[in-house]
């Protein structure tokens, strides 16, 4: 999808090296470790192919992706780039999460609570939202998905997509107060003992997300 495209803007934090990096003048491996990538494996594959897609003249940005007031860039790109006509481009939109959890056999991609909230303050909250019941499960959701990097596979080839989307659909089956219980119980624990306690405390929802998720 990105060879499609003369310009790429990538959602993350601008580095002083990432030039340098893309140019050859040092390796993909001194950059992840100066840049302290969250996901190094995934981080290499990536910034090899931009070195690539550079070498055949393509334009590569970094963009800050919590700018001032704004939030996400690409919420904002959307509004900005749809509402310009001078350009003379079709403008279309392709989600990519959407596309991934498809091949997952899914064919819902909801949001993460934390996103749709953003999402909603950013859209002006123009319908009625539960923004208290949101937060309480972003709270929740953060503390129960994976954090450590995975590593795909051809059996498996978007396993951090396939963990959020179950941890997306345990969080929406719980009321605030059922976040609020939670929450209380695993706000001190590793990621696999809260997922432990979760189950343990509203078994009834982790075996009917296991029969839905993905």
């Amino acid at each position: 999808l990105m060879a499609e495209h003369q310009v790429l803007i990538l959602e993350e934090p601008p580095h002083p090296l990432f030039p340098s990096m893309l140019e050859g003048k040092i390796s993909v491996e001194d950059y992840i470790l100066e840049s302290e990538a969250g996901f190094p494996v995934y981080a290499k594959g990536l910034y090899q192919a931009l070195r690539e897609l550079k070498a055949q003249g393509k334009t590569i940005y970094q963009i800050e992706p919590y700018l001032e007031r704004w939030g996400y860039i690409h919420f904002c790109l959307v509004r900005f780039l749809s509402a310009v006509r001078s350009l003379g481009y079709r403008f279309r939109v392709r989600n990519l999460l959407r596309l991934a959890a498809r091949k997952l056999g899914w064919s819902k991609a909801w949001p993460a609570p934390g996103d749709g909230l953003t999402a909603y303050y950013l859209l002006g909250k123009r319908r009625a939202l539960a923004e208290d019941l949101l937060a309480a499960q972003s709270l929740v959701y953060i503390r129960l998905i994976e954090k450590n990097e995975l590593k795909p596979s051809t059996q498996d080839p978007f396993p951090h997509l396939r963990d959020e989307i179950y941890w997306r659909l345990f969080v929406r089956r719980l009321s605030f107060e059922d976040c609020q219980k939670l929450d209380s119980l695993i706000r001190l624990k590793s990621t696999l003992q809260a997922r432990k306690i979760a189950c343990q405390t509203f078994p009834k929802v982790c075996q009917e997300v296991a029969q839905l998720a993905p």
